[in-house]
């Protein structure tokens, strides 16, 4: 920031901040925007960083241009060139613009889009307010968010992004989709520069998406032929028949003002040109494959269906749609329309099937009541109507006509103050009427509740909604109501007590769903608490509402059981105090939620008169709030999942309780009723966790070998939208199972294959059998990724039970890369134990490897399956990466731990060592290819902030072990004779990953003495080959005293390795080429903690190898420092030590030692005397057989002889030889 000044704000949105910049000493204008990482998850970040990443590669006259960007520990900024305004702001003061305007600004943005189809980018939330104008009528298109870029494998995308205005047919029907995708939003843009709104507008979304559908297009206005038909081929709806590249450049609209850079033309693989006749077979096979929703609804899941906005929660299917409507809400008909413009509420849970008998379907007993309601207010309206207040006549011609209400004029009411006034006014009064239980004040009562229903389910501006419920406090009002009916001793027997009770929940609802959809992630620590203690209050009442409601109408259990949903959801997506404060396992207990529910269902079981139709609907929301309250879902944080674990493990205990095996039993028996299997998987998935107990009891019982194999065999019926999930967690229950009864291993133990099986009880495992079977067959033909995964790692846990299956390694991991290629992973279900997703893909992969190397390997590398982990991995560590614009910022946080955990990443280690092992010289191709994906996330592996995130949740070897495969795969380039290119490209990318800094710090803070052989090694190679690397080293002896504590560890430790000692001294002689400034330091590690340089004479008694390393050591200190040579003075057993190496019959010993006696005196005449002693052995060397060493001897004799010449070369003929 101390480049920029900011000069004023632009605007604000959810999560970011823009402001106006000038950039300091050029005075360039710019636009800041300050991206909060608060509440954000990893996968939030990714995706900024990514809009960063495409952005700053886009250079385009119609791209906005990104100068800059950094981070903070809070925020992340973008620093973009600033336009006037954005089309949004334009078209809000002018409505709308002339044709000859939007010819220009529609070449433009097809020149914008052009180029970036050709970098095969799409943008995916092409909108007004993402498009810039700049001086002289240039339009620039930003937010790059929601940016894809396509590799060429790809063909179409099928995850919901960008704005419903402007989304295309296929896209809002969740069907795969292409660039074309851009072109479609492009034709909406254009039609609502020149019309004044988009050409299919409603504030509704569901009826947003039957006209983007269903309805064609109309034209309100005058307008050109050109114009027309170039909108009306954007607007087509069949994408196939859609105008696109490259028909469009040539279309007389824009023919003349479209813009085609070079660049762009030689291009390979340009969405801009027709496909070829492969990638047309791709494409269709990539539509076929993902054209099958495979889950809920993406786009309508966020908002709650017809059935449940408008009403209370009811089936579909049991809805008469020739009954009439009542004027009291009831379950088949209450209130109105949905709020859809709102951002979402939480879906609501799947349904049960009803039984109905369609001729005996009557009205049911809320509706019957209603209408005795009716009638006696109807008879009692005249007689009381002189004793009601104005305030009560105000408020029932309120409800009568707030139905009717357009949008403007519920506005324009909330915008009165005599509105607010009178809310004001008979809150004092309101409750205190209805508690005298009179049928005036009762209707009075609902008549004000009926006006906030219709206000909260409104669609008109949220805010204006929520300041409404402030300043009314009706959150807090309507609890506070809640509590007193409950507490009131006779209301409950009143008839309009049951609808009464329901108007509140209703209310209580819609507030929790206003506040979760559009203010939860933005409230202060404060409104925080605050929400969570009207939830909390909620909670508290919620075993007296479900004791007293099947007395009643079971609709209210319902809508009670709704509510608790809905918190639920809304806290996995709060902060992590709120989260851990609501999935409080011992506040629930003390609520008495569990045996309400267990009450709830199993009384009106027995009861003879009960109706199926509604226990059926009870029943379901029952079981979805049990997975609500206990399933550890996808979007759960790591840190939070123990807290929702200890709910499941309470709900858990209470079913073994035998005094709840009548629930149990009715809970398990409706595994078979479509709308139900799913949700008592997610419970029993989650309780199953929580304990081994749970998992015991369903392994002894006949749910494993029934229920759950017929599920997988497809021989039960499951929502379509939910059978991959229920396919997942039966697979994820079975390995847990495996895990915690048959292996009988706690949740913490790793699993290693190359262990021999440990099983107690064969028994058991042959129970399992048949699941196993049948899931190794789905890891051969799923074509959905997350499944392969749950099958991997299934068969991984079978595997350590002695478990044996037929799988082919070629097929298998062939076929695996194709799904890696062509499937785009949904994450559905959390893998157990803390697993990721590539876990048991590569714990597989790794034991098919070790098994039959013959098959594997190859097929591996070659298929790029090898190479694909790799990119996961880099992937997965994205938020690891360095700001490569401000290098002093560097991000911090969590790695992806849902794609691969650190075991994972511990065993993809195994793997590829393996591989270099198996097949060096391929492996050795991918680790320098041009991307360096490998290199880049191996580098990373020695990182601070990753080595501080393996600390974390894991076992206390786990990053030596880490660091150490990571050094083993570094030394493979050193380790073998190879071209100079590809050594110079290995050491580029070593100083480009700072690989000798990272090393450093990693192996002198976590690694033990007896794990550094190989980073010393390591050390020791860049230190030889970089002059980079001896710099830093010397830099750090000199001024860290870490290091050099480390290195006299190394040398004194228990580890007497003599390869580290070799590799230490030659790394220390290395350094001294470079600089004589580090002999001093060197000189103190060596001299060891009873400063009598044992180190030396441990070298000098051992090996040839340490021998020879020790002299070449000793040559260079003494040439280099006067000190050391007056320390070697000091040592004779050390220099008696030096004389005996000259006699060694190995001949590099016998050199070292020749040209470290040179280098006693080559310097200084301190050693003199002890080299003069040897002259006989110098004379003796030169008749050596070695060359060097003669060398080295005739060096040493002159050395002496430039000192002072003594009487004994005379006597020995030295001048003569």
């Amino acid at each position: 920031m101390e480049k920029y000044m900011i000069i004023s704000p632009i605007g604000e949105g959810s999560f970011a901040k823009v402001y106006r910049g000038r950039e300091k000493y050029t005075g360039r204008d710019v636009a800041l925007k300050f991206i909060s990482k608060l509440g954000k998850t990893e996968k939030d970040l990714y995706f900024l960083r990514r809009e960063i990443d495409i952005l700053r590669k886009m250079k385009h006259e119609n791209i906005v241009d990104m100068l800059n960007s950094f981070e903070t520990n809070n925020e992340i900024v973008v620093v973009t060139e600033r336009g006037l305004a954005d089309l949004y702001q334009l078209l809000e003061d002018d409505v709308s613009l002339p044709e000859e305007t939007v010819q220009k600004i529609a070449c433009q943005l097809a020149s914008a889009l052009y180029y970036l189809h050709s970098h095969r980018v799409l943008h995916r939330d092409m909108k007004p307010q993402n498009i810039l104008i700049f001086p002289g009528g240039k339009v620039k298109l930003c937010d790059f968010g929601f940016a894809r870029n396509m590799t060429m494998e790809t063909m179409v995308l099928t995850s919901i992004k960008g704005t419903p205005l402007y989304m295309c047919p296929e896209l809002v029907d969740e069907k795969p989709y292409d660039h074309s995708a851009d072109l479609w939003a492009l034709g909406c843009i254009l039609y609502e520069v020149y019309h004044g709104k988009p050409p299919f507008f409603t504030n509704n979304v569901f009826h947003l998406i039957k006209m983007i559908g269903k309805e064609s297009v109309k034209w309100p206005k005058p307008i050109s032929s050109d114009m027309r038909n170039f909108l009306e081929g954007l607007l087509t709806k069949d994408s196939t028949q859609r105008l696109t590249w490259p028909d469009l450049l040539q279309h007389p609209f824009v023919r003349t003002g479209v813009k085609v850079p070079l660049l762009t033309e030689s291009m390979v693989g340009p969405l801009t040109q027709p496909p070829t006749e492969e990638q047309r077979i791709l494409k269709q096979q990539q539509i076929k494959a993902k054209g099958v929703s495979r889950g809920p609804s993406k786009l309508l899941s966020k908002f709650m269906p017809d059935e449940h906005r408008k009403d209370a929660p009811k089936s579909p299917g049991s809805k008469d749609k020739n009954q009439k409507k009542t004027k009291i809400p009831t379950l088949q008909n209450t209130a109105v329309q949905p709020a859809q413009s709102r951002a979402v509420p939480p879906p609501p849970p799947p349904l049960v099937e009803p039984i109905i008998n369609q001729s005996a379907l009557v009205a049911d007993s809320l509706t019957m009541q209603e209408e005795k309601f009716v009638s006696a207010r109807e008879n009692l309206h005249s007689s009381r109507l002189t004793s009601r207040t104005n305030q009560e006549q105000e408020i029932e011609q309120y409800a009568e006509q707030i139905e009717s209400m357009s949008n403007e004029q519920l506005m324009n009411l909330l915008n009165q103050e005599s509105f607010y006034k009178l809310f004001e006014t008979i809150q004092t009064t309101i409750l205190a009427n209805l508690l005298e239980c009179t049928l005036n004040g009762a209707s009075f009562y609902r008549n004000m509740m009926k006006v906030i229903k219709f206000i909260l389910q409104s669609d008109i501006d949220p805010h204006l909604i929520i300041s409404f419920t402030n300043s009314n406090n009706i959150q807090n009002l309507s609890l506070n109501h809640l509590k007193a009916i409950l507490d009131h001793p006779t209301i409950r027997k009143e008839p309009w007590f049951a609808h009464v009770l329901y108007d509140i929940l209703i209310v209580i609802r819609l507030w929790f769903e206003l506040i979760t959809a559009y203010t939860l992630q933005q409230l202060d620590e404060e409104q925080c608490q605050y929400y969570l203690t009207m939830s909390h209050e909620f909670l508290e009442l919620t075993s007296i509402i479900l004791h007293i409601a099947p007395a009643l109408d079971y609709t209210i259990c319902c809508e009670t059981l709704m509510i608790l949903i809905i918190l639920c959801e809304s806290y996995e997506d709060a902060s992590p105090l709120l989260c851990q404060a609501w999935y409080d396992p011992v506040r629930i207990d003390k609520c008495q939620i569990w045996p309400a529910i267990a009450q709830l269902i199993t009384t009106s079981f027995k009861s003879e008169n009960s109706n199926i139709e509604i226990y059926n609907e009870t029943l379901m929301y029952t079981i979805a709030t049990m997975a609500a309250l206990t399933y550890p879902s996808q979007c759960l944080p790591d840190e939070l999942l123990e807290a929702k674990i200890k709910v499941a493990n309470s709900l858990a205990l209470k079913l073994l309780d035998s005094n709840y095996s009548a629930f149990r039993e009715v809970w398990l028996g409706q595994f078979r009723t479509p709308k139900c299997s799913s949700n008592i998987l997610k419970a029993m998935y989650g309780m199953c966790l929580s304990t081994p107990r749970f998992s015991a009891f369903i392994f002894d019982g006949s749910f494993l070998s029934n229920e759950l194999l017929s599920l997988l065999r497809g021989q039960i019926t499951t929502e379509e939208s939910d059978l991959d999930e229920a396919i997942e967690l039966s697979i994820h229950m079975s390995t847990v199972i495996i895990k915690q009864i048959i292996l009988q291993y706690d949740n913490n133990t790793r699993i290693d294959l190359r262990d021999q099986p440990t099983i107690k009880d064969d028994r058991k495992f042959e129970k399992l059998q048949p699941i196993t079977a049948h899931i190794a067959q789905l890891a051969m033909s799923s074509q959905v990724l997350p499944q392969r995964a749950a099958c991997a790692l299934h068969l991984v846990y079978a595997i350590a039970c002695g478990a044996k299956f037929l799988l082919n390694p070629e097929e298998y991991i062939d076929s695996l890369s194709t799904i890696f290629v062509q499937s785009e992973c949904d994450f559905i279900v959390r893998f157990p134990f803390h697993h990721g997703l590539l876990d048991g893909l590569i714990m597989l992969i790794f034991h098919i490897v070790q098994v039959d190397p013959q098959k594997s390997v190859g097929t591996l590398i070659d298929c790029g399956l090898f190479y694909i982990l790799w990119q996961q991995l880099r992937a997965a560590f994205r938020s690891l990466y360095p700001n490569s614009l401000n290098e002093e910022i560097s991000i911090i946080t969590t790695p992806d731990w849902i794609l691969i955990s650190r075991d994972g990443i511990h065993q993809l280690l195994q793997l590829t060592l393996e591989l270099f092992l198996q097949r060096m010289h391929k492996c050795l191709s991918l680790l320098i290819q041009p991307e360096s994906i490998m290199f880049e996330a191996l580098s990373l592996m020695l990182s601070r902030e990753l080595t501080e995130q393996l600390d974390v949740k894991s076992s206390s070897s786990l990053p030596s072990e880490v660091i150490t495969l990571t050094c083993n795969i570094f030394m493979f380039p050193f380790s073998i004779e190879t071209s100079e290119t590809f050594l110079e490209r290995t050491l580029e990318l070593c100083q480009r990953y700072d690989i000798i800094q990272k090393l450093l710090w990693v192996t002198m803070t976590h690694l033990s003495t007896d794990r550094v052989e190989v980073p010393v090694g390591l050390i020791a190679q860049l230190s030889y080959y970089q002059e980079s690397a001896r710099k830093t080293i010397s830099q750090m002896l000199m001024n860290d005293v870490q290091l050099c504590q480390f290195y006299s560890n190394v040398l004194y430790g228990t580890n007497e390795s003599e390869f580290i000692l070799c590799d230490t001294f030659f790394t220390f002689t290395n350094l001294i080429k470079t600089t004589d400034s580090v002999v001093s330091c060197i000189s103190d590690i060596l001299s060891g903690p009873k400063n009598d340089y044992d180190v030396l004479k441990r070298a000098l008694s051992g090996s040839n190898l340490t021998k020879a390393k020790c002299c070449f050591l000793m040559g260079h200190m003494t040439k280099s420092s006067r000190s050391f040579c007056t320390i070697l003075k000091a040592h004779p057993d050390i220099l008696d030590q030096l004389r005996q190496c000259c006699f060694e019959e190995d001949s590099h010993v016998r050199k070292m030692a020749f040209f470290l006696l040179g280098n006693f005196i080559s310097t200084n005449e301190i050693l003199y005397e002890y080299v003069d002693e040897l002259t006989p052995f110098l004379v003796q060397a030169l008749n050596d057989t070695i060359s060097k060493i003669r060398s080295h001897a005739v060096n040493t004799l002159g050395f002496l002889a430039r000192y002072r010449l003594s009487e004994l070369p005379i006597e020995l003929k030295v001048p003569e030889k």
